[in-house]
């Protein structure tokens, strides 16, 4: 299982806007433009200067509402000197119940783990009972996640399964949380919701390269429900990916697309039409992708090893769980046309049509039989 990485996000439960600066002008218009890229370039030329407490928090919060600047900064701008002396007792107390959670968790006191967990996200609730901020979602659905996973190796999947559906789009772990999910789903017995889990992780939104232990459930689920074909083309597909890696043609790029954390980054090296360069320069520009694209290497190549590893594993075992009599899966010859798919009720999207695959991640569910006589 993948782990995660994850700096404490340190609540401010006070927010003000941003100050009417030079900077803050030419940012907030590249914003509006959704020129991150550019965005993120003059607010870590501000940053690297020295800004007041009060900067600092004007500045975490416009990072916060555009996520799309790098959640790396989100995590930079947690670890400056500049707040330490100016938490309040809200954010100390929080802050507290998450460390505490965290030590639990790792002690494998997992009981007393959610109890931490439960008292922050309750805090959270308390400062925000209708909804939780922009500013603090990151932190509240951190707190969730490693509820679920107590839960889960608690064994109490029911419990785990209702705190999964909760994760929003904008969760820096999205995919992961999808991944487990599946796990949880396939222990409870819920092959709707395990199936529907891996279809998520396999939105187009996201990179072609799964966790491989997403395979196993999804092998074991097909050979429970004697669907040989669908076993085949699996193994077809775990076969394509094992050769790429050992070939080395996963591209650092494709790797970033695993989850939302490094999306957010992939995306900032694609060149876009609408960057200004009036405010920015295009070598300024190329400066900050070569230093994006060092800094998703340098983390690729820690991972790459233990997805081929396991890629090799899963592909062993997909191989013993072949059927000597299975057939290829057959191809579609006759697609019914857009007016004919219409009329069956269900909705439909092509593959290139990324932001809605992203809006439905988490919701699919498998409504297949089985074929078992």
């Amino acid at each position: 299982m993948k782990s995660i990485f994850f700096a404490v996000l340190t609540l401010f439960f006070t927010s003000s806007s941003f100050a009417e600066s030079d900077v803050s002008v030419k940012v907030k218009k590249m914003l509006s433009n959704k020129d991150f890229l550019g965005a993120r370039i003059l607010l870590k030329n501000t940053l690297k200067k020295g800004v007041s407490f009060s900067q600092w928090r004007q500045i975490r919060n416009l990072i916060y509402h555009n996520p799309g600047i790098g959640y790396d900064i989100i995590f930079t701008l947690e670890k400056m000197s500049v707040k330490k002396n100016y938490q309040d007792s809200e954010e100390v107390q929080v802050n507290k119940l998450i460390a505490e959670g965290e030590q639990l968790e790792t002690d494998k006191n997992f009981q007393a783990a959610i109890a931490a967990f439960q008292k922050a996200a309750q805090l959270i609730r308390k400062v925000y009972p209708q909804k939780v901020s922009v500013d603090n979602q990151q932190v509240y659905f951190y707190i969730l996640h490693q509820i679920a996973r107590c839960f889960f190796a608690l064994k109490n999947y029911s419990e785990a399964l209702k705190i999964y559906e909760f994760f929003p789009r904008s969760y820096y772990n999205l995919r992961q949380t999808q991944f487990e999910k599946m796990w949880t789903a396939f222990y409870a017995n819920k092959i709707d919701i395990a199936i529907g889990a891996i279809a998520s992780q396999r939105s187009p939104y996201f990179s072609k390269i799964l966790e491989p232990d997403s395979y196993i459930v999804q092998i074991y689920i097909l050979r429970k429900l004697c669907r040989y074909k669908e076993i085949d083309y699996t193994l077809k597909e775990i076969k394509l990916i094992n050769e790429l890696f050992k070939n080395d043609l996963v591209t650092v790029k494709e790797w970033a697309k695993m989850d939302i954390d490094t999306l957010s980054l992939h995306n900032l090296l694609v060149v876009k039409e609408n960057e200004n360069l009036n405010f920015v320069s295009l070598e300024q520009r190329k400066s900050e992708r070569q230093k994006i694209l060092e800094s998703l290497t340098r983390r690729y190549k820690s991972d790459v090893e233990r997805l081929k590893k396991g890629y090799t594993k899963i592909l062993s075992f997909s191989i013993l769980s072949k059927k000597i009599t299975s057939k290829n899966l057959l191809k579609i010859s006759d697609l019914p046309d857009a007016q004919v798919l219409s009329k069956t009720g269900y909705e439909y999207w092509t593959k290139k049509d990324l932001e809605e695959w992203l809006d439905e991640i988490g919701s699919q569910y498998y409504i297949g039989d089985s074929k078992c006589q």
